[in-house]
């Protein structure tokens, strides 16, 4: 997967780091120009190569759909076979594997270790870190656990969602809990002007649904601002929950569900603020299977 912008050479900083001797240490750049692929020649020794063609140094090709490259080692060719705009990542500063955004957000600096998520938000972006969010710009660096990232967001423009998708937020839908009497399957509907969706029973659901009766439990009792929970507190509650970082991996695995419903807002589903996480709407119910 490419990132706009993408050195390709020996040195360890590079976007894409290849070993053959053949590749000199900044060898050449493949980049997105905003309408297509482009390729140029960083003073190589041994030469880039678009299909039988060598370019001259620092000369600027357009790459097409399954065009062959060859960067130095003619027994090592790499082919495009994705021509689409790259998608929005965080780029670790010091070399490594990016991390890609997968379902409206972006887990850093994994899936499964989300220390930081940078997540979609209406026509901008939103850096979820130590418990605090705020607004992340296009080419913005941030640090998680002492390593720097950069955002990169090829167009600097608004996410964007599938051409003919139906889209919802959050404070639009009403969500359904359907728990079993042993609690070990909860299934979850979505019910709104819009939409009426069955998403069935998952794992995920379940962190939902203890945070939702902790705020349907304090609203009842009429507290100011309900539903805030401490993380350690949960992790008591949910011995299942081994760590925090468990207790994010479900967190990314329910916005990822969400997302992909059509939720466009689906990080709101869980809010945080320092130590403390929330379910993120009152428009909920908790049906309970009785013993019969």
């Amino acid at each position: 997967m490419l990132s706009a912008e993408n050195v390709v050479g020996r040195l360890p900083l590079c976007q894409l780091p290849l070993d053959p001797p053949a590749v000199s240490k900044a060898h050449a750049l493949v980049r997105w120009n905003g309408t297509c692929w482009e390729l140029r020649d960083l003073g190589s020794r041994n030469g880039t190569y678009l299909g039988q063609q060598r370019l001259a140094t620092g000369v600027t090709m357009s790459v097409v759909l399954g065009a062959d490259i060859v960067f130095g080692d003619a027994g090592e060719t790499w082919r495009l076979v994705d021509d689409g705009a790259p998608t929005p990542a965080a780029v670790p500063t010091d070399g490594g594997p990016v991390s890609l955004m997968i379902s409206g957000t972006i887990a850093v600096p994994s899936a499964e270790q989300p220390l930081a998520t940078v997540c979609a938000d209406g026509d901008g972006w939103e850096l979820e870190l130590d418990d605090v969010r705020r607004p992340l710009a296009p080419g913005e660096h941030f640090t998680v656990a002492g390593r720097e990232w950069r955002f990169d967001c090829p167009s600097g423009a608004a996410p964007t969602h599938p051409a003919g998708g139906t889209w919802t937020r959050i404070g639009d839908l009403v969500l359904v809990f359907a728990v079993s009497r042993n609690e070990e399957q909860v299934a979850l509907k979505l019910r709104g002007p819009r939409v009426e969706r069955d998403l069935g029973t998952r794992g995920a659901f379940y962190l939902s649904l203890v945070l939702c009766e902790h705020r349907l439990r304090e609203r009842a009792r009429g507290v100011g601002e309900p539903g805030w929970l401490p993380v350690d507190d949960l992790l008591r509650m949910v011995p299942d929950y081994t760590s925090p970082s468990h207790v994010n991996v479900e967190i990314c695995r329910l916005r990822q569900v969400l997302h992909e419903v059509g939720v466009e807002d689906a990080w709101r589903i869980v809010e945080r603020r320092r130590g403390q996480l929330r379910f993120g709407t009152d428009r909920a119910e908790v049906l309970r299977e009785v013993a019969t």
